[in-house]
């Protein structure tokens, strides 16, 4: 499980992924940036763990940590279908693998997930209306 944010009074959750054999590839923290229109309300209600092979609860970030920050911006704004938002992911590793990142309200995101895909060590930015 990684990050569950509340926007604007709703809960949220964000979902970084790699390929199971690439997990123990990563070598840093993940970034998290949360983008949001000026003046809406954004928090972190718990941050992200993952379990192992073994079943072990590990830290966030695929061991190495995870950091997440809210950011504001007037370009994205509150309209009449919702929250525009974007959320930026950054994994480090020592070569270059392929990251998923989903988001979506509990529960749902795996049923109905908004996707953006990239690589590591590069910004990968998903942007949605929530």
């Amino acid at each position: 499980m990684d990050p569950v944010v509340r926007i604007d009074g709703r809960l949220a959750e964000i979902l970084v992924a790699v390929k199971f054999v690439d997990i123990y590839r990563m070598n840093g923290p993940t970034e998290i940036v949360v983008t949001v229109p000026k003046g809406v309300d954004a928090k972190l209600v718990t941050p992200g763990i993952w379990q192992t092979r073994r079943g072990d609860v590990s830290g966030p970030g695929f061991g190495h940590g995870e950091i997440t920050r809210f950011a504001e911006s007037r370009k994205l704004k509150r309209t009449r279908d919702g929250v525009q938002m974007e959320i930026s992911v950054l994994v480090p590793s020592r070569k270059t693998h392929r990251v998923r990142v989903e988001f979506g309200r509990p529960g749902r995101v795996l049923l109905d997930p908004k996707t953006a895909k990239g690589t590591t060590n590069k910004w990968v930015t998903l942007r949605t209306t929530f």
